[in-house]
């Protein structure tokens, strides 16, 4: 049985992804997916108190973007789907890296305003802080097992840059 032919009213079922016949073609998808993101907030019921009367009040809060809510968006599983359109060339490369960076930019700026929770972007953005631990064995000697020679070579080097 041959597949049907496409009309213009033909639109792709859940399971088949559109494809992205160019890097502006791309670009138009993310820009409505920023647009969705900001007409769709996050509703966040809130109990509100007046005397004796309480009512649940839904308090719009803004939806960080994300790779992963972009894909979907995209009606696609993963963005590893998106990323691979990085193979067709310097286009979408550049558009890509646009996205990526609008990405993170949102991230950062959102968290930096206090408007997102600032621990769990730093995580999501590998921005997490280092604690600098000074250990010292007052002369006793340390055991270190190590899985492989090259990791044994690091830890040597380590304790004589540091003697």
């Amino acid at each position: 049985m041959a597949a049907p032919k496409k009309d213009k009213n033909y639109i792709n079922p859940p399971h088949r992804p559109p494809t992205f016949v160019s890097a502006v073609e791309l670009w138009n998808t993310f820009k409505e997916y920023v647009k969705y993101v900001e007409e769709n907030p996050i509703m966040k019921p809130e109990l509100a108190k007046y005397k004796e009367h309480t009512e649940v009040v839904y308090l719009p809060l803004i939806r960080p973007l994300t790779k992963e809510s972009f894909a979907e968006f995209c009606e696609l599983s993963d963005y590893r789907y998106i990323k691979e359109y990085e193979k067709k060339g310097s286009d979408f490369q550049r558009i890509i890296t646009r996205i990526e960076n609008s990405i993170y930019a949102n991230k950062f700026e959102g968290s930096s305003s206090g408007i997102f929770n600032p621990n769990i972007i730093a995580r999501d953005l590998g921005l997490a802080d280092n604690t600098k631990t000074d250990v010292t064995t007052k002369g006793e000697s340390i055991n270190v097992t190590c899985k492989t020679q090259q990791q044994a070579n690091n830890v040597k080097d380590f304790l004589k840059e540091n003697d």
